[in-house]
């Protein structure tokens, strides 16, 4: 199995933006989804920004982290401290956008790997009978239709 790709630094800094900026958080969760960020901490946090932002309160780390007890989800994170940490590396939210770009190219990228290994797969264990089927099966899956267009394309789907 081929190592994912992502950016922790670029999922930290979108989560850490979008606790500190109002803009930041309708970016985010307009153009992010859970399953944008590979670690499950940053799942977790994203969710958790996500709800807050749904119930139409602030977003900051006070009710973040209200959150997340009400989710009954803070003792699920690796460290429960770890999205103060989160917060104190955030240099500036203005730069969300890029941050997002970059989370967003890594989820792509995720789907071109997982294709590939997947086709490789299919070959490896022989599964291909009719080549000319075999191609159109992969032409018409989900994932191959989100490999072949545009990141932003891929956020519409």
């Amino acid at each position: 199995m081929v190592e994912q790709p992502y950016s922790s630094q670029a999922e930290r800094a979108v989560l850490g933006s979008m606790m500190l900026s109002k803009d930041a958080v309708y970016e985010g969760v307009a153009r992010l989804t859970e399953e944008d960020f590979y670690i499950r901490d940053h799942k977790i946090i994203f969710n958790a920004i996500k709800n807050t932002h749904i119930r139409g309160l602030e977003v900051d780390i006070v009710t973040v982290v209200d959150q997340l007890m009400l989710d009954n989800k803070l003792q699920e994170l690796s460290d429960a401290n770890y999205i103060y940490t989160i917060l104190e590396e955030t240099i500036t939210p203005s730069t969300v956008e890029q941050y997002i770009r970059i989370v967003q190219d890594k989820t792509l990228l995720r789907y071109l790997v997982n294709l590939a290994d997947s086709i490789a797969n299919g070959w490896n264990k022989q599964e291909i009978e009719d080549i000319g089927d075999y191609v159109s099966k992969i032409e018409n899956d989900d994932v191959t239709k989100l490999a072949v267009c545009t990141v932003d394309e891929a956020a519409e789907l």
